[in-house]
């Protein structure tokens, strides 16, 4: 059983070869030449955009999205919704990339001591 509601799973899920979370050299290449250069990129616009909005705009303390033209404040919105995503996938997918080695092997001494527990007594 490899997650909530696996009861519900359809019998191809549930019979299919591969496991829910893909190997985590997979997720470190993922997170590094996918989403990585995704995350810079939309920041990188961002403050392109800040720097525009700053140039156009006199008072330097008060500068706002609205000082931008109609078409770069759609802009401003999309790059700041696409780097929040891209920084949370990125910090979930490392993390859970760096950690999980560390699951497993504590899953495997968690079974291994389980098992040793539940056996019974070996005759001397």
């Amino acid at each position: 059983m490899r997650g909530i509601g696996w009861d519900y799973a359809t019998p191809d899920v549930r019979h299919d070869r591969h496991p829910w979370q893909p190997p985590s050299t997979r997720q470190l290449q993922r997170a590094i030449f996918k989403l990585l250069p995704f995350l810079a990129l939309s920041l990188a616009t961002l403050r392109w955009l800040v720097q525009t909005a700053r140039a156009r705009s006199q008072d330097l303390e008060h500068t706002s999205i609205a000082s931008l033209p109609a078409y770069q404040r759609f802009q401003f919105v999309l790059a700041t919704g696409i780097s929040l995503y891209a920084l949370f996938d990125f910090g979930y997918t490392f993390v859970s990339a760096l950690g999980m080695p560390f699951l497993k092997r504590s899953a495997i001494l968690r079974f291994c001591a389980q098992r040793r527990l539940l056996s019974p007594p070996q005759p001397h």
